[in-house]
């Protein structure tokens, strides 16, 4: 295995487990809660994999528009 694909590997693996446990992750929740910065790509690959991983766009409380992922 090269190096590099590991730590991947759990990101994805990371945000997969929270989806499945029925959270909603924006990438401030993602970054804060699982370390994960580039939440987009991690849905991407999981999406490869055969996941029904949905998107919609929210406004949070202070205005923000950003995208929320969930299954």
């Amino acid at each position: 295995m090269k190096q590099g694909k590991a730590p991947s590997a759990m990101k994805t693996h990371q945000v997969l487990a929270a989806l499945c446990g029925g959270r909603r992750l924006t990438v401030a929740l993602a970054l804060q809660s699982l370390g994960v910065y580039a939440l987009s790509q991690e849905c991407g690959r999981l999406r490869k994999l055969g996941w029904d991983i949905k998107g919609r766009m929210i406004k949070t409380s202070n205005g923000v528009h950003c995208k929320e992922y969930y299954l």
